[in-house]
Parts: structure tokens; C-alpha cells; sequence
């Protein structure tokens, strides 16, 4: 059927049991986005479709998480992507094999025009950590990077953030369960404080119980270095819940204040009665009028609500922060 389709420019087929067969791409020279993610029976077809990958110069989006990508497959990624010169976005992400070889993988990227890259999930060796650290400095046009569930990056955050090109346009950064040491926060709050990620909107360094409560204490005191973040999360697992009170006043006293945040996640931080009390204090400067309602099974509500806006729910108890500025 591909044979019929020679002017085709976008092929998605997400999760549909494919498995991929030698010649299925030679049909697709116009072809500019292609998704074959969620696919197990990809496994190893990457290797057997070869040159065919390189030969799709139009190529702009290639998605293929969790394909369960074969060693074989990355080489075959390997020896296409230098030919791939328009390539903006590439998601690799749960493919537990490909940490081992990925530095390989890192140095072939055509670098220059790279907007989007996900690697999330992917058992990163530390090798391959620090090769991706230093390709990350010939990417001036990365947008949005996800390392998240990578314990590499856990006590070496620095490589990365120090390998970030001047006036990074970085606007998404995703660390999830990366490990993240209390040093590795500081680092990234004096990068931010040299207006390193002035561009950055959302940050997610949720699920870094290592990093300790007082841990967290230079980010926020930098918050307001973060003139674009608009999302900001550092949640805790249920099992690493943990008292909120080392840093909370830090985050609600930030100055200046991030002009443009408007939501911090911080599920499972506990939150003592003084606590509560500086965030009814906090809202009520911020002309948020808190209402405690009862919660039945649920936890008890805490709905701000600002004149001329519609009413937001921000969520307190003891296992669940979720606050929204309006300012």
C-alpha cells in the first residue's frame, strides 16, 4: 500500500502490533514525521530496513519509544542520523537497551537544528550520560530535553548544565527519579542565577527524595532567577513524604517573586499547622481568599479565589501540595 503514497509526509503508527519488514521505507522519500512507537515488533527492524532510514532526508520527527530497541538497532540509528540533517525532534525514550550504547549514538546526532530530544526511561550509563553532556553544547536549539528515570544523572548534573550553550533556549526540563543530590540543586540554582535558563517554563524535578528537605532551600531562594518557569515540580514519592517546613517559606517568600509561575507541584511534602498558617497568610496577601472545606474521603480542599478569575483548586493536606499563583 506504501508503494501508492510516494508524496506522504506524516506516518504514524502508534501502537498497532507492527513489525517492521526490509523495503517498507524506500516508497517514502517526501517523508518528514514518522512514529512507530509503542511497537515491540519494531524491535530489531531498524537494523534490517539499514540504509533506507538515512535515505529519508525530509525526516524532521522520529518517534520511537518503547520499540524495545535492539543494540543492533541503535547502530543502524548510528550510521542514519548523520544523514538526517533536518531532524528537530527524537523520542528514544523506554527503550531499556539503549543506554549502553548510546554515547554512540550522541556523537552522530546532527546537532544543529535538534528542538526536542526524550531519553527518558532508558537506562543511561554514565558514559553515555557524559557523552550526551558534552553533545548538548552544540544543540543551541534545544527546546525541551527529558532525562527523567536515569540514575546517572544523579550527582553529575552539573556536566550537563555547564555544558548548555550561552542564552540557552531551553524552555522544558524534565529529571524525574534522576537521583538528584542536594549539590546537584545548588548547581542548578547558580546556573539559573546567571540567567542560564532565563527561557526555561517548565521544570520537573519531581521523585529526587535524595536531595533532602533543606536540599531544596538555593532553588527556591533563585526562583525569582526563573523569569519565564511557569511550572515548577518537586513532588516526593508516597514513600519519601517528607515535612515541607526546611524550605516552604522560602518558596512563598521568594523575591522577586517568579513573575511568571503559576503552578508548584509538591505532592507528599507535609505541611505543619504553622505551615498552613503561612499559607493563609501567603494567599491573603496575594489577594487569594482561602476556603477550607471538609473532605469526606477525599482530602480537604483549598480553593483560591481572585476576582475576575475563574475559581482554581489548590489542593492542601498532608500528603498533597499543588498551589496556583495568580499575580
Amino acid at each position: 500500500q506504501l508503494r501508492d503514497t510516494p508524496g506522504l509526509r506524516v506516518l504514524r503508527l502508534r501502537g498497532c502490533g507492527l513489525e517492521l519488514q526490509g523495503g517498507v521505507l524506500e516508497f517514502l522519500p517526501t517523508l518528514q514525521e514518522l512514529d512507530l512507537s509503542c511497537n515491540r515488533g519494531v524491535s530489531g527492524g531498524l537494523a534490517l530496513l539499514g540504509a533506507q532510514l538515512g535515505g529519508l532526508a525530509q525526516l524532521r520527527c522520529l518517534d520511537v519509544h518503547e520499540c524495545c530497541l535492539t543494540e543492533d538497532d541503535v547502530q543502524a540509528l548510528v550510521q542514519a542520523l548523520p544523514s538526517l540533517c533536518d531532524i528537530t525532534m527524537l523520542d528514544l525514550s523506554s527503550n531499556k537497551k539503549l543506554g549502553g550504547v548510546s554515547h554512540q549514538l550522541f556523537a552522530g546526532i546532527p546537532l544543529g537544528n535538534v528542538k526536542r530530544l526524550n531519553l527518558s526511561s532508558c537506562c543511561l550509563t554514565e558514559e553515555a550520560y557524559l557523552a550526551l553532556a558534552m553533545a548538548t553544547h552544540w544543540l543551541p536549539l534545544l527546546e525541551a530535553l527529558n532525562l527523567s528515570w536515569n540514575k546517572c544523572v544523579g550527582g553529575k548534573l552539573n556536566s550537563l548544565l555547564e555544558a548548555l550553550p550561552a542564552g540557552a533556549a531551553l524552555l522544558e526540563m524534565r529529571l524525574s527519579s534522576c537521583g538528584l543530590t542536594a549539590e546537584d540543586v545548588l548547581q542548578l540554582a547558580s546556573v539559573a542565577r546567571r540567567q542560564a535558563l532565563s527561557h526555561l517554563r517548565q521544570l520537573d524535578l519531581s521523585y529526587n527524595g535524595g536531595v533532602g528537605g533543606a536540599g531544596w532551600l538555593p532553588l527556591f531562594q533563585s526562583l525569582g532567577s526563573l523569569v519565564a518557569l511557569t511550572e515548577l515540580d518537586v513532588s516526593l514519592r508516597p514513600s519519601d513524604a517528607a515535612p515541607a517546613s526546611a524550605w516552604l517559606s522560602a518558596l512563598l517568600n521568594a523575591t522577586p517573586r517568579p513573575p511568571a509561575l503559576q503552578v508548584a507541584a509538591l505532592r507528599h511534602w507535609s505541611l505543619t499547622p504553622h505551615d498552613k498558617n503561612m499559607m493563609d497568610i501567603f494567599c491573603k496577601n496575594a489577594r487569594m481568599n482561602p476556603c477550607y472545606s471538609p473532605g469526606a474521603q477525599a482530602m480537604p480542599g483549598w480553593a483560591p479565589r481572585v476576582e475576575g478569575r475563574s475559581e482554581s483548586k489548590v489542593n492542601v493536606h498532608m500528603n498533597y501540595v499543588l498551589l496556583e499563583f495568580f499575580f
